[in-house]
């Protein structure tokens, strides 16, 4: 019966996905829909969707996008969301702009598109699309300042980083006395992955003499090791090695998986 399997169909779909079992999920979906058991939920698609997505299977993503589309499922926010992130893997950033052409207003869109050009150095697009979300009523988070803030640091630009920290200290997503919360707010950034914007922060509280927690520690260097950057990883370490900090055993479970990751080098 439909209406009775329909919600059963979902149930059992949203149950693997919990799990991570993409292909039990699509073996289930596809199935269903030969036998014309029942129809899924947006919800129950996006949850598949999202995996797949997570899963780095861009194609069998597209797949299972056009199957959802044929049979009738309205794409919701969530959805354009996950869908901007498939295209960002597929390597074709130009197109997600075009779901913003398309008159979807979508955070998750925007902060894509913004750390996108940011990462590249394209600070004057980044900035246009921070003031079409102004004008949309869009207020653009912590998180997508924080990317430009991390790109400008990565090219070195002075201006940009004057003008996004004084905006964030506008906001209050920077507190106007950083010299107090510089344990909280390195830590926040680097847990976002922002090493550049972290280590920014963290060399202005070492040059005004802040006495850093060793959880601040910790996290800058499982941050600069999550993201590859095992020269300056290798230099925390020792930091905290030196000084015999207490850190979390995950910040040198990211340590050791980097320096097991990364190509051998003679100066680590």
């Amino acid at each position: 019966n439909f209406e009775t399997c329909s919600p059963v169909l979902c149930s059992v779909l949203e149950g693997y996905c919990r799990r991570g079992l993409f292909l039990e999920a699509l073996e289930v979906y596809w199935k269903a829909k030969k036998l014309g058991t029942g129809t899924v939920s947006v919800y129950t698609c996006n949850a598949l969707l999202s995996l797949l997505q997570d899963k780095n299977e861009v194609r069998l993503a597209w797949c299972f996008y056009g199957s959802m589309i044929r049979n009738g499922v309205s794409e919701n926010q969530f959805t354009w969301s996950v869908v901007a992130r498939i295209l960002c893997k597929d390597g074709k950033f130009e197109r997600i702009c075009r779901i913003l052409d398309m008159g979807i207003c979508n955070p998750s869109v925007y902060s894509l598109i913004i750390q996108n050009y940011s990462e590249r150095g394209k600070f004057d697009a980044t900035f246009d699309y921070v003031v079409q979300m102004h004008d949309k009523k869009l207020d653009p988070s912590f998180s997508i300042y924080s990317s430009i803030l991390d790109a400008a640091c990565k090219y070195q630009d002075e201006k940009v980083i004057n003008v996004v920290m004084a905006v964030m200290k506008d906001k209050g997503y920077l507190p106007k006395g950083l010299i107090l919360h510089y344990h909280s707010i390195i830590q926040k950034v680097a847990d976002l992955g922002k090493t550049y914007a972290a280590g920014l922060l963290f060399d202005r509280a070492c040059a005004e003499k802040v006495e850093l927690l060793d959880a601040t520690y910790g996290c800058m260097l499982r941050a600069l090791s999550n993201d590859g950057r095992m020269k300056d990883a290798s230099r925390m370490y020792g930091i905290v090695r030196e000084r015999k900090m207490v850190v979390k055993d995950s910040c040198y479970y990211a340590f050791v998986n980097g320096l097991c990751t990364q190509t051998p080098s003679k100066e680590i």
